[in-house]
C-alpha cells in the first residue's frame, strides 16, 4: 500500500460535486403558479421557488433564496445543488473559469455573467473588487451593461459587498437600511489547520471561514478528506469549543459548544470529500464573531486496544473579528 503523499490534499478544490439528473427547465410562469405542497414528495424547485428563465436561477423572492441559502447545511445540500446543475443554466462553476469569488457555494448560483435573479432583481456580484452591481428586471434588456458594470448607466447601482445589499435593493436605499443600526460590519477571514495522516491512505485537514458577499454572508466549519481507499471506514465529526456570533442589530448565538457534530458531506474532486457544519448563512451580515472548530475522524478500521477504532484529530484553529 503506497504511502500518502498529502500534498495532494491542498490542491485547489474543484467545486461542488453533485449527483446527475435528467435536465428540466421551470418557466418562471411556473414558480409563481406552483401549488405542490412541501409535505409531499420533496420537490426542490418548488421548496426554494427557484427556476431559470435559460440564462440565470431565477429566485422567486428574497424570502425564497433567503430559505435555500439558510439551509445548505442540512440533509439536502446535495439534492439542492443537483436540482441546480440540471437545469437550463450554466453555473459559474460549470464553465470551470478561473474563480474570481471566494466561496465554491457562490459559484454554482451564480450564472457565466455571475449574475442571479432574485425576485425582482438582477445581482452582479464582483468578489475582485468586492462590489455587486444591481439592475432590476424590468431593464432586462440592458442586462449586457450589467455585465460590463457600466455605471454611467442610471439603472445600475453599486453596493458593497459588505453590505446586506438585498435588504438595501429592496428597500430602495443606497445607504444601510435602518439608521438607527450603528454596529460596526464583520470582515471575511480564513483559518486552516496544517494536515493530519488519518492511515496511510487517508489525510484530512480543517477550515473555518466567514465569508460575506453582499448577497450571502456564512460562517462555517470545514474538514477536508482525502482517501485512495474505497473501501475504508471513516467517520468525519466537526467539534467546536466557545463559538459565538452576532447578526449585524440583531440575533445571537453566544459560548455554542459541541465535542463533535456529524457534518453534511459532498464530493468536491476524485478522492476528496469536504464535510461541513454551516453555523450562520443569511443574507444579513454580522456584527462580530469567535469561532474555534477542529477536525475529528474516526478510523474504524484500525481499532486500538481499547475502541474498535482509532481517533486522528487536526490542530484546533481559530478566527476571531469583534
Amino acid at each position: 500500500m503506497k504511502k500518502l503523499i498529502y500534498g495532494g490534499l491542498f490542491l485547489t478544490v474543484l467545486g461542488m460535486g453533485v449527483v446527475g439528473c435528467k435536465k428540466r427547465n421551470i418557466e418562471p410562469t411556473s414558480i409563481q403558479t406552483s401549488q405542490k405542497s412541501i409535505q409531499q414528495e420533496v420537490n426542490f424547485e418548488n421548496i426554494y421557488r427557484v427556476g431559470t428563465d435559460g440564462k440565470m436561477l431565477v429566485f422567486e423572492s428574497s424570502e425564497s433564496y433567503e430559505k435555500a441559502i439558510s439551509n445548505l447545511d442540512s440533509t439536502h445540500i446535495v439534492n439542492f445543488f443537483s436540482t441546480i446543475s440540471a437545469l437550463d443554466f450554466k453555473s459559474y462553476y460549470q464553465i470551470k473559469k478561473p474563480s474570481s469569488t471566494s466561496d465554491q457555494y457562490l459559484d454554482n448560483l451564480l450564472n457565466e455573467d455571475l449574475a442571479i435573479k432574485i425576485g425582482n432583481f438582477i445581482y452582479r456580484v464582483n468578489m475582485e473588487d468586492e462590489k455587486v452591481f444591481v439592475l432590476h428586471a424590468k431593464f432586462n434588456d440592458q442586462y449586457s451593461e450589467l455585465v460590463d458594470e457600466n455605471v454611467r448607466n442610471t439603472n445600475i447601482q453599486v453596493y458593497s459587498t459588505e453590505e446586506n445589499v438585498i435588504d438595501l435593493v429592496e428597500s430602495g436605499s443606497t445607504i444601510e437600511k435602518g439608521l438607527f443600526c450603528k454596529a460596526r460590519k464583520a470582515y471575511n477571514k480564513t483559518t486552516s489547520s496544517n494536515g493530519v495522516n488519518i492511515n496511510p491512505d487517508a489525510a484530512m485537514h480543517a477550515t473555518v471561514q466567514y465569508n460575506s458577499s453582499g448577497i450571502m454572508h456564512r460562517l462555517q466549519a470545514d474538514v477536508i478528506l482525502y482517501d485512495q481507499n474505497s473501501l475504508s471506514d471513516l467517520r468525519v465529526y466537526i467539534a467546536f469549543n466557545n463559538c459565538s456570533y452576532k447578526q449585524r442589530c440583531g440575533s445571537s448565538l453566544n459560548n455554542y459548544s459541541h465535542p463533535w457534530r456529524v457534518p453534511s458531506s459532498a464530493s468536491y474532486a476524485p478522492l476528496t470529500t469536504l464535510y461541513r457544519v454551516q453555523l450562520y448563512s443569511s443574507t444579513k451580515k454580522l456584527e462580530n464573531y469567535n469561532f474555534t472548530a477542529r477536525g475529528r475522524v474516526e478510523d474504524w478500521q484500525n481499532p486500538t486496544s481499547t475502541l474498535p477504532y482509532s481517533i486522528i484529530f487536526t490542530d484546533w484553529i481559530y478566527i476571531t473579528d469583534y
